[in-house]
């Protein structure tokens, strides 16, 4: 469990030498370490992705790979709004595709999955089917939009609003993604994924204010 307000560059985490009982920082980063992966792949059609084949989309999405390591996914119980109170909904994972963070802003504006969705249950407020979702990013005429791609084909795809934001100086390497941890629909956006080298996608609602620089491409 992440907290929001953390945006995409990610919480500082504590590395524990059992020799020397001490506690090291691990910021995420490009300093040191391996380096980014390539950018996510292209899909194999140029069509808006709500008139391709269901099962094109999906085979696009199994050529990818999604990170669901610790440090890079979140899994948590979502949650609903219920009689003017905050209930608990349904367990859901979500993981960024490994190379999200190293597109440009072009690349995704041409389309891309940026992360996958594993729901207990179906969750409404973002348009998730129960079972495996994928987080279609795009711009439109209208703006970025997300889009929910079920695997299940029975399930229809729901065009979710999401915010694009670059986020400062830091790179998205390690790719991350995560729910928000302050009570739906407060924090910022239910969702945000590092989807380029230096911005961030909000799923469900804007990006923070006080995690999110404007400027920039």
């Amino acid at each position: 469990m992440k907290n929001a307000r953390q945006g995409c560059r990610g919480p500082t985490r504590w590395l524990i030498p059992a020799s020397a009982g001490l506690l090291l920082p691990l910021v995420g980063g490009c300093a040191g370490g391996p380096q980014a992966p390539a950018a996510t792949a292209a899909p194999p059609f140029s069509e808006r992705v709500e008139t391709v084949p269901r099962d094109t989309i999906l085979a696009y999405a199994g050529r990818l790979a999604f990170d669901t390591s610790i440090a890079a996914s979140d899994a948590q119980h979502l949650t609903l709004r219920r009689d003017d109170a905050t209930v608990v909904g349904p367990f859901a994972q979500i993981a960024p595709e490994r190379g999200a963070g190293s597109l440009s802003r072009a690349q995704l504006a041409s389309g891309r999955i940026i992360a996958r969705v594993s729901a207990s249950d179906a969750y409404p407020p973002l348009g998730l089917s129960r079972g495996v979702n994928y987080l279609w990013v795009d711009s439109v005429p209208s703006g970025w939009r997300g889009v929910i791609v079920p695997a299940n084909p029975v399930e229809q795809l729901q065009t979710m609003p999401l915010d694009y934001k670059r986020d400062g100086p830091h790179t998205c390497w390690p790719p991350r993604a995560a729910w928000a941890t302050s009570p739906f629909p407060l924090a910022g956006g239910p969702a945000w994924v590092c989807c380029t080298t230096r911005g961030c996608c909000c799923l469900g609602g804007p990006c923070l204010d006080n995690t999110i620089n404007p400027s920039g491409p």
